[in-house]
This record gives structure tokens, sequence and C-alpha cells, in this order.
């Protein structure tokens, strides 16, 4: 999945906006269901949060971009705001996710040829 696709134009200006007004954004990337713990970045650009966002492959992913919180306050002790203060504060905290509850199908393992007109209409190969 292309994550960079989550991003909707207003999205993008409130980030630029977000740029403009901070100068740097802290990136925290978590990756659901991995076993292991996320990653933060400061950027400075748009560019920089494309390329990071684009090299994450998961299928499942967690997007937080902050606003006002530095990388080392975030790697502190400190707690951070749980979703529902972050869904409260869309002033501070932009958050875009995706989730899943299923990611394996024995059906499509043992049977793939099977899926194979649908896969590929859907992903528009068709």
């Amino acid at each position: 999945m292309k994550y960079t696709e989550l991003f909707s134009p207003h999205h993008l200006a409130t980030l630029v906006d977000w740029l403009e007004e901070k100068g740097q954004l802290l990136l925290q990337i978590e990756l659901p269901h991995s076993g292991g713990s996320g990653v933060c970045h400061t950027v400075q650009s748009l560019a920089e949060l494309k390329v990071l966002i684009e090299g994450v492959t998961h299928p499942e992913i967690e997007i937080v971009i902050w606003k006002n919180m530095t990388q080392s306050a975030f790697e502190s002790d400190e707690l951070l705001p749980d979703l529902k203060w972050i869904y409260g504060h869309t002033d501070e905290v932009m958050y875009l996710a995706v989730l899943k509850n299923r990611n394996f199908s024995f059906s499509y393992s043992d049977h793939a040829a099977r899926y194979e007109k649908a896969i590929s209409d859907w992903f528009g190969h068709g």
C-alpha cells in the first residue's frame, strides 16, 4: 500500500502551515502487530515526510504527526496522550491509520489462481 495516499489535500495544507509556523514536526510511525516499537523522526519538509512514509511496507501503520512535540520529549518517560486526546486536539496532532483485523486467507494461500482476476481488477491491472 502507498501510505502517502492516506493524505488528502487538506492534510497537506495543514502540514505546510505547521511547518511554516514551527520549522519542524515530529513524525511517529507505529507498525501494529509487528512485535516492535515505533520509530520517530523530526522532519523539516513535506519531502522528508513523504520519503519516510514511502519506505514503510508493513501491511498496517499508524502515523502520528505532532506539531509541538520534540523527539527528546517523546523519548523521555513522559506519557503520550491516548487516541481520545488525539482526536480532541486536531490543532496539535494529526493521526492517520490503516489497521486490519485480518491479514491472511487460507483459501488464497492454497488457491491463489482462483482469485487472480478479482485481485487484478482491484489493483487496476486488468
